[in-house]
């Protein structure tokens, strides 16, 4: 059987989390090195933030951990964020995030850890939103422009300078990482 496309990957997320979220889905976009032109279905993640309306309850974050505990890795890992678009419109760093994923939580997600648990705030979403509001892809939803707010310099510096400190810390344990950011 061959590798799946990864734009089927993403088409088929796309479609299940606008079933999940139903009138509460306002945007779904790309980041990263999909939208980059960079992705290597060898080595890249699948770089996604998806906005809604209004925040998420449990009970609806519960359906897309389990979606997510299904696609991801099978055969490329994706990294999402869900973000409301209230905490866009009062933006701050770092950034709250209703929701997220990515194979750092995989063994917590399928350790059935409340999925309300994984939200709160991280300072990569300054760098990612910055990515997507220069480099982005809007796979369906509002524009980008109309979602996002352009991120403060100072913020995108932060995000950026704090991923280069971790690159440092874990050289050894993650050299393609460090290498690529």
């Amino acid at each position: 059987m061959s590798k799946p496309d990864v734009m089927e990957i993403v088409n088929h997320l796309l479609e299940e989390v606008t079933v999940i979220l139903k009138d509460n889905f306002k945007g779904f976009y790309l980041h990263g090195s999909l939208a980059m032109g960079g992705f290597n279905p060898d080595k890249s993640d699948v770089d996604i933030l998806i906005v809604t309306y209004h925040s998420l309850s449990s009970d609806i974050k519960s359906k897309p951990a389990k979606l997510l505990l299904k696609t991801s890795n099978a055969p490329f890992p994706i990294e999402v964020s869900f973000l409301n678009e209230k905490d866009l419109c009062n933006w701050q760093h770092p950034c709250p995030f209703d929701f997220h994923y990515s194979e750092f939580w995989r063994e917590k997600f399928e350790e059935e850890v409340d999925p309300h648990s994984v939200s709160g705030f991280d300072p990569d979403l300054a760098a990612h939103i910055t990515i997507v509001n220069h480099r982005g892809i809007c796979a369906a939803g509002e524009s980008i422009k109309a979602t996002f707010p352009n991120v403060p310099r100072e913020d995108y510096l932060s995000s950026i300078l704090g991923d280069y400190r971790d690159c440092l810390e874990n050289l050894k344990e993650d050299p393609v990482y460090s290498v690529l950011i």
